[in-house]
C-alpha cells in the first residue's frame, strides 16, 4: 500500500471531513497524523497543514490549551525559516490571528502589536475582512467606542462579509457573557 503524500491525504481524507463539520473525527485522524508522520516531515508547508488545521479544529472546539501547543510549535518552525515566511506570508499571518485567538497568556501589549501588524498586513493586500476583525481587535483594546460602533455598522452594511461578521459578533457575545458572569 502506497502513502499518501500529507497534502493528497489531506484533501482527500481530512477537508470532506471538516466540509461536513465532523470535527471530532477529523481531531481524531489529524492527531493520528501528527503522531506517526510530523516529527519526519521536512517540508514546513506539510507541517502547516497538520499542525495548523489541527489548531483550528482545536480552537473550534474550546480546546484552546490543545490548540495553542500545536500552533506555538508551529510558529516557532515558521520563525526559524525566514524564506518560508517571505513565500507564504499570508499564511504565516492567518497562523498568527488564529494564535492570537487561542493563546489566553498573551500579553495587552503583544496582542495589540501583533493585531496592529496583522492589520497593516491585510489593508496592503486588500483582505478586507481580517482587516475589518483585526481593526475590532485594536478598536477594543484603545476602547475606542466610535471605530468599533462604525466597524459594526460596516458590517451590517455590507451583508457579503460573513466571516468578518460572524467572527467579530461571537467576539461580543463572548466579551457578554464574560461580563454578565461577574
Amino acid at each position: 500500500m502506497v502513502k499518501l503524500d500529507i497534502k493528497n491525504k489531506f484533501s482527500k481524507e481530512i477537508m470532506p471531513l471538516m466540509d461536513v463539520g465532523k470535527y471530532e473525527l477529523v481531531e481524531k485522524k489529524l492527531k493520528l497524523i501528527y503522531m506517526k508522520r510530523y516529527i519526519n516531515l521536512n517540508k514546513i508547508e506539510e507541517k502547516r497543514l497538520i499542525a495548523y488545521n489541527l489548531g483550528w479544529i482545536l480552537a473550534k472546539q474550546k480546546k484552546y490549551d490543545e490548540a495553542k501547543f500545536y500552533l506555538l510549535e508551529l510558529k516557532n518552525e515558521m520563525e526559524r525559516d525566514k524564506i518560508y515566511i517571505e513565500e507564504y506570508k499570508n499564511k504565516y499571518y492567518n497562523l498568527l490571528m488564529l494564535y492570537l485567538e487561542v493563546d489566553q497568556d498573551i500579553t495587552r501589549e503583544e496582542y495589540y502589536n501583533t493585531c496592529k501588524m496583522l492589520n497593516e498586513y491585510y489593508k496592503k493586500i486588500g483582505a478586507k475582512e481580517q482587516e475589518l476583525i483585526t481593526a475590532y481587535n485594536i478598536a477594543v483594546i484603545e476602547k475606542n467606542i466610535f471605530k468599533i460602533n462604525k466597524i459594526l455598522k460596516y458590517i451590517i452594511e455590507h451583508k457579503n462579509l460573513h466571516f468578518a461578521r460572524k467572527e467579530i459578533l461571537s467576539k461580543i457575545k463572548i466579551k457578554e457573557y464574560k461580563n454578565n458572569e461577574i
